[in-house]
């Protein structure tokens, strides 16, 4: 007889959320801390085990692009593994498939702690940071699924840092998407807030700019040269931000849906 199923999926970097996360979903709590994330299933979840597992499994991806999005940092996220604990005591171990989505290296951040005069915290750099990772991870968690448009971005900002060779065209497919999304350039800008500026400058580093990472590569024979790390920096900023507003216009009209 079972008496708990034991859901667990590893990854690294193991603080790649900085901070122990606890998601409540319809039948499960995720655990996500230190490099592990689980689930425990009591009985009233036996029979769905396998559509739960699923149902976790992609809202774990979905976090963890998310979260990319903020860090541009290799992830190495598991295939679940499944344990049950029986009654008795022992354990019925399962099969794991070592099998790995592998989603570059980022800078070493500085934390700073502001204070008011009477000791108050006025800021937190990294409880900020904490902070947005998390609300990003339950975006992408929320409507990922359901929107076309978010699931490309998110796919194409893993794609820029997994396949660094090509990582402007990845970037600019972001800004693709969104054009798409709303029909032309000027209504996503205006929809999403981007500015006339930032839009241009990624359009720019994509297309017009002799990068070997860029989208036109044939237009400059024997010029070419890699962009350099200010200049990509630049465009993943970009990329991040429209990604990021199309979550919270995501957000935003659902929240307007539901206004009486």
């Amino acid at each position: 007889m079972i008496k708990e199923i034991v859901i667990e999926w590893n990854f690294e970097p193991k603080e790649y959320f900085e901070d122990k996360i606890t998601i409540e979903g319809e039948g499960f709590e995720l655990v996500i801390d230190s490099g592990l994330a689980e689930v425990r299933l009591g009985p009233e979840s036996f029979e769905n085990v396998d559509r739960l597992i699923s149902i976790i499994n992609e809202d774990l991806e979905s976090r963890f692009m998310a979260v990319q999005v903020m860090t541009h940092e290799r992830y190495k996220l598991s295939k679940p593994s499944r344990y049950d604990l029986r009654i008795d005591g022992g354990k019925n171990h399962y099969l794991q498939v070592d099998d790995s989505l592998v989603c570059v290296a980022s800078m070493g951040k500085v934390d700073l702690i502001v204070r008011d005069p009477d000791g108050n915290i006025v800021s937190n750099t990294k409880q900020d940071r904490v902070n947005k990772k998390k609300k990003l991870a339950d975006l992408a968690a929320r409507f990922r699924g359901n929107d076309p448009t978010l699931d490309q971005m998110l796919r194409s900002y893993s794609a820029s840092v997994s396949d660094p060779k090509n990582e402007l065209v990845h970037l600019y497919e972001i800004r693709d998407a969104a054009a798409k999304r709303f029909k032309n350039d000027s209504k996503a800008k205006a929809t999403l807030g981007i500015t006339k500026d930032e839009w241009n400058m990624l359009g720019r580093l994509a297309n017009n700019e002799p990068f070997t990472q860029g989208r036109h590569r044939g237009q400059n024979p024997g010029v070419l040269r890699d962009a350099n790390i200010n200049e990509l920096e630049q465009a993943r900023k970009i990329a991040a931000i429209i990604l990021e507003s199309y979550m919270n216009y995501l957000e935003a009209a659902i929240e307007r849906d539901c206004t009486p």
